[in-house]
């Protein structure tokens, strides 16, 4: 009598742990980009709380705006690929903000009267490119294009 396994208990083996992780991958990454999804709806609601704090302790109506660093009518850009602009934001606005999935901005209409902040998903997955948003009329994150989230 042979102690050990045989050959065809081996790949029987292999061929079911198999089965089970392919079933298991599409569960786990929609959980993970569920995850992602929260953390940046919760980012997008601290600058909302931010931008409100900003309008009444300025007191003049308008929402804030970085001083002249910010390209066209975008109000800041953060990322981990962009350190300065999220230190502009954080160091400026009094937030923290750093999130290696999602890139923010927000855009501002000329009066400063109105902004639309939006958390823009990097990357080819299952959100990959989509936007979810948030603006002064609600304090709802609009999540769109990804049913993950």
């Amino acid at each position: 009598m042979k102690n050990g396994f045989s050959f065809l208990e081996l790949i029987v083996v292999l061929v079911i742990a198999v089965v089970v992780t392919t079933l298991a991958m599409p569960s786990y990454a929609r959980y993970t980009e569920k995850s992602r999804g929260r953390n940046a709806e919760a980012n997008l609601k601290i600058i909302y709380e931010m931008e409100k704090r900003f309008r009444l302790e300025n007191g003049d109506g308008k929402y804030w705006v970085c001083d002249g660093a910010c390209p066209g009518n975008l109000l800041f850009v953060c990322s981990l690929s962009s350190p300065c602009t999220t230190k502009l934001i954080n160091d400026n606005a009094g937030t923290f903000i750093r999130d290696q999935f999602f890139n923010y901005s927000i855009i501002k209409n000329a009066a400063l009267s109105t902004y639309t902040a939006r958390a823009t998903r990097i990357g080819t997955g299952l959100c990959g490119g989509r936007i979810m948003w948030i603006n002064k009329y609600s304090s709802d994150v609009n999540k769109t294009g990804c049913n993950v989230w």
